[in-house]
């Protein structure tokens, strides 16, 4: 093979060294991005407000759910025995117009409904204020809840602020 011949050879194989290198040299500088944003990324999670307010959004979740509970089958019934029916389920017909079932064979007949989804289907327009009642015990015994908690964490916080101050001042 003359010189001539080779030397096409050469520079191809010496273009081909440089594309190989070049990707190289941006892989690993790919790879080396790849790690700084992970090791930033686990030092995000690793900071303790990160986690605090996922356990507050999953503790909150389930307080949320007790709560529910608390109001639906402790006050509720109590409140229901007062008003008549379910207070969730407490509603006041509004319109004056008979409203009346259509499988009711006379039309001056009109039924009282037991229910809001009753007196929906059936057409009427209520006024539902079980509903409304019941979120706002919700809300009520939740804002207590958090008024006391706040404040017993913040006595606790007062206390080990003393404590840190005066273990400052006899040092």
């Amino acid at each position: 093979m003359s010189t001539s011949e080779a030397t096409p050879l050469l520079n191809e194989g010496l273009r081909q060294r440089k594309i190989v290198g070049a990707v190289q040299d941006v892989s690993g500088h790919v790879a080396e991005s790849a790690k700084g944003l992970f090791s930033e990324w686990i030092t995000f999670i690793q900071r303790g407000n990160v986690v605090d307010l996922a356990v507050g959004i999953i503790m909150g979740a389930a307080f949320g759910a007790i709560v529910n509970s608390f109001v639906d089958d402790l006050i509720s019934p109590w409140i229901g025995l007062l008003v008549g029916n379910d207070l969730d389920d407490a509603f006041i017909v509004l319109n004056k117009k008979k409203v009346c079932h259509p499988e009711d064979g006379d039309k001056d007949i009109c039924l009282s409904w037991k229910s809001r989804a009753e007196a929906k289907a059936a057409g009427a327009i209520t006024f539902n204020y079980g509903r409304f009642l019941q979120l706002t015990i919700n809300f009520f015994v939740i804002s207590i809840f958090i008024f006391f908690l706040v404040k017993s964490y913040q006595r606790a916080k007062d206390r080990v602020d003393a404590k840190k101050k005066a273990a400052a001042t006899d040092a």
